[in-house]
C-alpha cells in the first residue's frame, strides 16, 4: 500500500471538516511541549491530489526516525476511528512523511497528510 492506494480509498469516503476532529489533534498536541516546538494544523478543500484533507506540520525539538513514529502512533491512538485505519510512511532526509486514513463502518472518514521534522 502506498500514498496513492490510500488517496484512492478516501475518495469512497465522506472525508468532510469535523471540527471534533480538528478539536481533537489541537488538544493532543498542547499536551507535547515537551516533545515538538510547534505544529500548524490545516484543512485543505480541493488539494491537488484529494479533496478534503488535513495537513499537519510538526516539528520536533529531537527529530528521529523513532521518536517521530512513536508520536504518530500516540496521536492515532488518540484520533482514530475504530473500524479502518490504514497508513502509509515515506522517509525523508530530516523528515518523514505519514498519510493516514481512517473511517467508520457507515463510510464517514479522514485523511491526514503530516509531516513530522
Amino acid at each position: 500500500m502506498d500514498k496513492a492506494d490510500i488517496f484512492n480509498l478516501a475518495e469512497s469516503l465522506n472525508c468532510e471538516y469535523e471540527i471534533g476532529l480538528w478539536t481533537e489533534i489541537n488538544s493532543f498536541f498542547e499536551y507535547q511541549e515537551d516533545s515538538i516546538s510547534s505544529f500548524d494544523l490545516k484543512f485543505q478543500k480541493e488539494g491537488k491530489t484529494i479533496n478534503n484533507y488535513f495537513s499537519l506540520d510538526v516539528n520536533m525539538k529531537n527529530f528521529s526516525y523513532q521518536a517521530a513514529q512513536s508520536l504518530f502512533h500516540q496521536l492515532v491512538q488518540f484520533i482514530e476511528y475504530k473500524s479502518a485505519t490504514f497508513y502509509t510512511q515515506e522517509k525523508r532526509a530530516t523528515a518523514i512523511m505519514i498519510y493516514l486514513l481512517s473511517a467508520t463502518s457507515e463510510g464517514k472518514g479522514f485523511l491526514l497528510q503530516s509531516k513530522i521534522q
